[in-house]
């Protein structure tokens, strides 16, 4: 929201004053003037909002579940500069419930191989679509969860070897 209203206001003080000068209203005679006063509390408050709105703007990160890995809906600040951050399953080595409601889990403490640990949320993707959709994600989190716990996937993860869960898998938890 604060995004939108600073290039609204930066839009607002370099266009406004030539919309006056076109539309003659009285006093838009020193355009120049008018825009040299203006220009530089614009430019500041434009580059003011990108510095401080950069972080977040950075930190969201492409949301998909696939057979072999993950992208959560955020990057933790050690992967901000990189491009999408996708977790193969084989990197997870922990994902523990943080809270449960009816059976529903929304939230997960995963560590990964590389000792970074970060929540994973279902409720996050609210900012983006739909509840119904939310609780499809979070039903196949724990599909994830409970591939990454086999025994077998854990031995296929300790060798380095990579983990597959197959689509039908997911299907299954949305019925």
């Amino acid at each position: 929201m604060l995004w939108a209203l600073t290039w609204f206001t930066f839009a607002f003080l370099l266009v406004g004053p030539f919309m006056f000068h076109l539309l003659q209203i009285p006093g838009s005679e020193d355009l120049p003037r008018v825009y040299a006063a203006v220009a530089l509390p614009a430019a500041v408050l434009a580059l003011t909002n990108l510095l401080h709105t950069r972080k977040t703007i950075l930190a969201v990160n492409r949301v998909a579940l696939s057979t072999r890995g993950l992208y959560p809906p955020f990057k933790p600040n050690r992967y901000l500069m990189k491009g999408d951050w996708f977790i193969p399953y084989g990197d997870i080595v922990s994902m523990v419930p943080v809270t449960e409601k009816k059976g529903f889990v929304p939230a997960y403490d995963v560590t990964l191989r590389d000792g970074l640990t970060f929540q994973l949320s279902a409720l996050d993707l609210l900012l983006y679509v739909r509840e119904r959709e939310a609780r499809r994600y979070g039903r196949m989190l724990a599909v994830i969860k409970e591939e990454i716990e086999k025994s077998e996937n854990r031995a296929r993860a300790s060798r380095g070897e990579e983990i597959v869960i197959p689509g039908a898998r997911f299907e299954a938890s949305l019925d």
